[in-house]
């Protein structure tokens, strides 16, 4: 976060601030400058300077004062009160009055820019492609010379960024990260006031205040006063600590401070405890947002509901194997021994083993075979998998100490081995001439069926060396109306695995310490990965395949047209 630590004392950190105006020139001819344009009756430039992001505002929350001073030190005053309302009276986080950089102009390709028009008004609200605009960024601040202690404030004036009206980031040259943020600054009369003056600012303002990086996670978060959703409505922006977003699709969120010549329009915020879901919140008035829209409706203030949402892996590496366009990892061993998969140029599946570091490995390549795919590894180093024979049935497999092994299920058509633990207990799926499938377990060369009841299709799909089995089913194939739910066995004991609002749940994986790792879809086709830490689900980016015993995890993550093989670390379970 931007300033001090607010437990400290009083303290004062002022930041210096630039502001670069832009110019926009379209293909046809057509001009939108920040620094000239009127909005409003001022420039873009004039409004920001003169509004309570940069001047002083008595803001009142609650009955109670938390400072004459500029909007975003309110904001995080107001934050931190149980700090700063005892014995930190004097904290601030401040913006440096701004100095107004020459105006840059931006020439909008052909196709990358349009001129909309606002419903009610009739105003223009043109608006420029959001990637080539963001792809301009490090040009715009190597003109304007900044560094990384300035915040540099890149003004659109009427102009969006696609459909966003403003962002924050940060960009890297050599070891320093520069921060920035963009913003448009609309007409109130327009988009129903969606975005009026410095309402885009103040949003990114307090983000950027708390999260300059876009690097600090949070548990996951519901949309402030209205959601209440199983999975949180933060995953489209990362589960990142984003402070105005929980509340940026309410209309109540726009506030309008009031006083001197002109009104100005600042975002709703949220407080730390909206995000750690404390019973008590730490900040002013006990409040989970800075103006409690809420209460005039008679909406509680409240932290965000309960949802799932995602862990970020640390030491994330994606790779692909000679250029393939898909490369899986399935299975990790507790020393870093991982198998998996890539295409060769016929499109043909084909194992691979390395160890964690990427220094040394093999192909695995079952003698004769079309395909040929492993799925785990255990402590000992023995391989399973299943590949495809000349003929295109799947059987499935053992390697160790260089010999492969066929192994197929008693009377069936296709075998699949897609776990083995420490025990040599393998488990996998068959399928039968009646067209089901049956998960199988394979322990002192004797098989064993698991079958879900009234479920025809059943695959165990891991099992650790406590002789827990997991796995899914289907009443049928695993179609739309017959989705694969996951299952836990445990001895004669099963239970359910299922991620919170999927409509499908799919373990591929347990180890030692129980925590289990898979796939979940939603109903509107989204994928991703999971993982239970301590009995939680939480969301894993990309597909979760293997986890060892020391919280790392194996899979792959899809970029554009090629999936590459994950492997990461996940947060400690302690």
């Amino acid at each position: 976060m931007i300033g001090t630590d607010p437990k400290l004392g009083s303290k004062t950190t002022v930041i210096p601030t630039v502001i670069i105006p832009l110019r926009f020139v379209f293909p046809d001819g057509q001009v939108f400058d920040a620094s000239t344009d009127l909005v409003d009756g001022q420039t873009a430039i004039q409004g920001i300077v003169n509004s309570p992001i940069f001047k002083n505002y008595i803001f009142v929350l609650g009955g109670k004062s938390v400072g004459n001073t500029q909007y975003a030190d309110a904001f995080q005053r107001a934050n931190f009160w149980d700090s700063v309302g005892s014995k930190s009276r004097d904290y601030h986080v401040l913006l440096s009055q701004p100095t107004v950089m020459p105006t840059q102009t931006i020439f909008v390709p052909d196709g990358l820019g349009t001129v909309n028009f606002d419903f009610w008004t009739g105003l223009p609200l043109p608006e420029v492609d959001r990637d080539f605009l963001e792809s301009q960024t490090a040009s715009i601040l190597t003109t304007a010379q900044v560094t990384p202690s300035q915040l540099p404030i890149m003004v659109w004036g009427n102009m969006s960024a696609g459909n966003a009206f403003g962002y924050h980031g940060s960009t890297t040259g050599g070891n320093q990260s520069q921060t920035f943020i963009g913003t448009s600054y609309h007409s109130a009369s327009v988009l129903n006031g969606l975005s009026a003056d410095t309402y885009s600012l103040s949003h990114e303002i307090i983000e950027w205040l708390d999260d300059p990086f876009n690097n600090n996670y949070t548990p996951g978060w519901n949309q402030a006063f209205i959601s209440n959703k199983q999975q949180c409505d933060s995953r489209y922006a990362g589960d990142l600590l984003e402070t105005a977003d929980p509340a940026e699709v309410i209309n109540e969120a726009t506030i309008a401070l009031t006083g001197g010549q002109f009104t100005y329009h600042v975002t709703e915020g949220m407080f730390i405890d909206f995000y750690t879901r404390a019973r008590r919140s730490r900040s002013v008035n006990g409040r989970y947002s800075m103006f409690n829209i809420g209460a005039q409706y008679g909406v509680p203030s409240a932290p965000s509901t309960p949802c799932t949402g995602h862990v970020a892996l640390s030491e994330m590496r994606l790779f692909t194997i000679a250029r393939s366009s898909l490369n899986e990892i399935y299975g990790i061993n507790n020393q870093g021994s991982i198998v998996g998969i890539f295409l060769d140029q016929a499109g043909n599946r084909n194992g691979f083993l390395f160890d964690f570091t990427l220094t040394s490995g093999q192909l695995i390549d079952y003698p004769g075979a079309l395909e040929t795919i492993p799925s785990k590894i255990n402590d000992n180093r023995v391989i399973v998998g299943f590949y495809i024979d000349p003929s295109g049935f799947g059987h499935g497999f053992t390697f160790e100490n260089g010999q492969y092994v066929s192994l197929d299920f008693p009377g069936a058509l296709d075998t699949a081995a897609l776990d083995i633990n420490l025990n040599g207990d393998i488990v996998g799926f068959y399928d039968t001439p009646d067209f089901n499938t049956h998960g199988f377990q394979l322990s002192h060369g004797v098989f064993s069926t698991i079958d879900i009841p009234f479920h025809r299709t059943t695959l165990a799909t891991g099992n650790n060396s406590l002789g827990k089995i997991v796995g899914f089913s289907s009443a049928q194939f695993g179609d739309d109306g017959y989705p694969f739910q996951g299952f836990l066995r445990n001895g004669t004991r099963m239970s359910d695995v299922l991620f919170p609002g999927a409509n499908e749940t799919l373990p591929h994986d347990i180890n030692n310490v129980s925590a289990i790792a898979g796939t979940f879809y939603n109903i509107d086709q989204y994928h991703s990965g999971f993982v239970t830490i301590n009995g939680f689900m939480y969301e894993v980016y990309g597909h979760a395949f293997g986890l060892d015993d020391s919280n790392r995890i194996v899979g792959s993550y899809t970029i554009g047209d090629v999936t590459y093989a994950m492997m990461g670390n996940l947060p400690s379970a302690k």
